[in-house]
């Protein structure tokens, strides 16, 4: 006959040391399956800075969450509210770049998110209104130079490779590879490694009759690189919206890329998403053509701050 056990007192606040041992010992070994390891054991046993603990508990909360728990003590977790239903919150896409830069490597150096210029809440509260739903907020990190590879290139990849497990199906033109004999900035762009807020106009250069030509409407000073394919990473269901009509398809026109048999440097990115198939598509076009489905987005510069590239 199974034995009754007294009423406990427990909740959601229950200090982990107030708990009981079949509670406690079970949670213990999940948090160890879940990424507690002895580099945030040691964090947290030496009076480190908070930060430092606060960061790794919340990537551990946040693996707990992709992990699939959805209740603790019998309440539900929230989900962050997607403005527009598409675009991450900022705290939120800080701690996508603390879980990236452990899973992928990327070598982030350590208090870059202590150095992180982000805009007054008086200013981004603006973006919740409806004529700014082609404005996105994103945390963007551009990646160091390694063994080799150039930094930019090491960016291009890191996004993309995060980009493809979001979404299944994805397609790449196989001549859009991130070396320097076929993808480069737009000259006058430099890469300064660092992550950085940026804030990128979608629907800026959106010609829907006719289309602009991404040669005439980009520049070294407003067109985004890097910044577009964190944006599509920090925010996935962003480009699932995308249908030419009511969301643009998009030109990264702060690269440009040479094709085998073609001028060389007259290519540029451009990106959608096909309803069709279900996928991202990233290609490469002539940078003289148009298409009234595509627009040529620029790093806002006000009233949301600087817009450092």
């Amino acid at each position: 006959m199974a034995t009754a056990h007294p009423k406990r007192d427990i909740g959601p606040r229950t200090p982990f040391l107030e708990l009981p041992g079949d509670l406690m010992w079970p949670t213990v070994r999940r948090l160890g399956e879940l990424g507690l390891d002895a580099e945030l054991a040691d964090a947290i046993r030496r009076p480190t800075s908070e930060a430092t603990v606060r960061r790794q508990l919340l990537e551990l909360r946040e693996a707990i969450c992709l992990e699939g728990v959805s209740k603790i003590e019998g309440a539900r977790r929230q989900r962050p509210r997607l403005l527009h239903d598409r675009y991450t919150p900022i705290a939120q896409q800080v701690q996508n770049i603390w879980r990236w830069n452990k899973r992928y490597g990327w070598g982030l150096p350590k208090g870059w998110d202590e150095r992180l210029d982000v805009p007054p809440a008086e200013s981004l509260a603006e973006l919740a209104s409806p004529e700014n739903r082609l404005i996105s907020v994103n945390v963007v990190a551009f990646l160091e130079a390694k063994d080799g590879v150039l930094g930019e290139h090491r960016t291009f990849d890191a996004y993309w490779e995060i980009i493809k497990a979001q979404h299944p199906n994805q397609y790449r033109n196989p001549n859009l590879r991130a070396i320097s004999d076929s993808l480069q900035l737009l000259p006058g762009i430099t890469h300064e490694p660092g992550v950085r807020i940026e804030v990128i106009e979608h629907g800026a250069n959106w010609e829907k009759e006719a289309g602009l030509k991404p040669m005439d409407a980009r520049s070294p000073e407003t067109s985004p690189h890097a910044g577009l394919l964190a944006s599509a990473a920090q925010h996935p269901r962003r480009i699932r919206k995308m249908d030419g009509t009511t969301v643009p398809f998009e030109w990264i026109a702060g690269y440009q890329c040479s094709v085998p048999g073609r001028d060389p440097w007259r290519r540029v990115p451009l990106w959608g998403w096909s309803r069709g198939d279900r996928q991202v598509d990233l290609g490469v076009n002539w940078d003289g053509y148009s298409d009234p489905y595509y627009s040529v987005p620029v790093v806002r510069r006000s009233p949301l701050g600087s817009g450092t590239r």
